[in-house]
């Protein structure tokens, strides 16, 4: 499941949690504020679209049935989503290479009144005072516009808009790879990860390109090669090569494209570890780690390399890592499993309870649940109040209710709750063991490691 599909499916189960916790008259109100939302998000496809059509100069019929659509629509819309609409319209009819300006009315909108009203709203986030400060009067180029444009109707939850903005400002200024970059990135998270990968292609086979852009190229093209099956492994083995010739050429790398280029070299690894060169996967890590020891995510990326042939050392990468306050799962999840094993009850919880809040920040359900569970069992071990060890189990069950090593221990935990034994509940046990565990996976979190270390892409 790609990224954008698991946030979808997220984000519906994160509301049918919240609306099944709200009283009536609240869950009403939000309810109707969704179907304002989805009213505005409907309009603006059309919106689009009909400026595809009229710009391409499509035939009247089909902009006339398109129209007609959007006037039964229109009925139903809020003065204010009308408003933000009608800007929409503007700024969509500025991708034929015209700006459109409102006119001043009483108020001058003078540059200076323009640059500063615009670093305000930038401040403030105001995205929306944004879209309408530019256009009050040319201040920036047409590039530099149309990325804050794009920027503003992402952040908007219109990533398909923003992505007709964005390809503009590549458009305009074919120089700037970060649009090159961010275009690649929309056509991903609007689902067309087919025409991103052919981008990525393209841009990696030319000569001259940036580091920036040749290694998020890379990054696109790795995540490609995933959802194939057949054609997967001659991609793994064109873009290795392709890494190997790109890292070797900025092997005196400038300290602005340092973890630029340790990006690349866990790209660089996963490829490796796809292809089943272990001794390659492992040196590509290392020469990450050269550049940047520090580096928490290269630390328990070597970890995970070593979990199966070398447990002990793969321990010690991953409390490095531990240690460094890495936002990776993998290393708590892989320590605090030893730790319930070998019975070292207070590590386990307290790599549980760090686990939690990184997990639940994160949106990773089964992994929060995880944290929950083991930190149960670790804390009924420790002696902790009975109450606060139900609690917890309660709190991985509502996360995960169908996990049945949950279900076990915590009808366990009530048994002998129940003929005040002492805490006996079996650790180390096949329901616990870290390779059988469906919440976490080698490859998946080699997956995750490198979408924690996307956005440190300088874009």
């Amino acid at each position: 499941m790609n990224t954008r599909m698991r946030q979808i499916l997220e984000s519906k189960s994160a509301m049918r949690r919240r609306l099944g916790s709200l009283p009536f008259s609240e869950k009403l109100a939000l309810l109707e504020k969704l179907r304002h939302r989805n009213r505005v998000f409907a309009y603006a496809s059309l919106l689009k679209e009909y400026h595809q059509l009229t710009s391409n100069s499509i035939p009247g019929q089909e902009v006339g049935d398109l129209r007609a659509r959007m006037e039964d629509l229109a009925r139903h819309l809020t003065p204010k989503e009308v408003d933000f609409l009608n800007g929409l319209s503007i700024d969509l009819s500025t991708l034929g290479g015209t700006e459109v300006y409102e006119p001043d009315g009483k108020d001058q909108w003078t540059p200076q009144r323009i640059r500063e009203t615009l670093k305000r709203a930038w401040s403030a986030n105001d995205r929306e005072a944004i879209l309408k400060v530019l256009r009050k009067g040319p201040l920036l180029s047409a590039a530099q516009t149309a990325f804050l444009r794009a920027q503003s109707y992402e952040a908007l939850g219109l990533p398909d808009i923003a992505l007709l903005f964005m390809e503009y400002a590549a458009k305009k200024d074919p120089e700037t790879s970060s649009y090159k970059i961010l275009t690649m990135r929309l056509l991903e998270q609007t689902g067309r990860l087919d025409e991103a990968g052919r981008r990525a292609e393209a841009y990696l086979s030319e000569e001259g390109n940036d580091l920036n852009l040749r290694i998020f190229a890379a990054h696109i093209l790795y995540d490609f090669a995933k959802t194939q099956r057949v054609e997967a492994l001659p991609i793994y083995r064109r873009l290795a090569t392709i890494l190997e010739q790109s890292l070797s050429k900025y092997s005196k790398i400038k300290p602005n494209f340092q973890s630029m280029a340790v990006l690349g070299y866990m790209i660089l690894a996963n490829c490796y570890a796809a292809l089943g060169k272990n001794a390659e996967e492992v040196q590509a890590y290392e020469s990450g780690l050269e550049m940047e020891p520090q580096n928490s995510l290269v630390l328990a990326a070597l970890g995970l390399t070593y979990a199966d042939s070398d447990p002990s050392r793969a321990r010690t990468y991953f409390m490095k890592a531990v240690e460094r306050n890495t936002i990776a799962v993998s290393p708590y999840l892989y320590l605090a499993h030893h730790a319930l094993k070998s019975a070292d009850y207070r590590g386990c919880f307290e790599l549980c309870e760090k686990l939690k809040n990184i997990a639940n920040q994160a949106r990773l359900k089964e992994v929060e649940a995880t944290a929950w569970h083991w930190g149960a069992i670790a804390g009924f071990e420790l002696g902790v109040n009975p109450e606060s060890v139900r609690m917890a189990f309660e709190m991985a069950l509502g996360l995960d209710p169908f996990d049945e090593s949950i279900v076990y221990n915590f009808n366990l935990f009530k048994q002998l709750q129940q003929s005040l034994q002492p805490a006996a509940v079996v650790s180390g046990t096949r329901r616990l063991d870290w390779e059988t565990n469906r919440v976490f996976d080698s490859k998946g979190a080699r997956d995750e490691l490198l979408e924690n270390a996307t956005p440190n892409l300088p874009v």
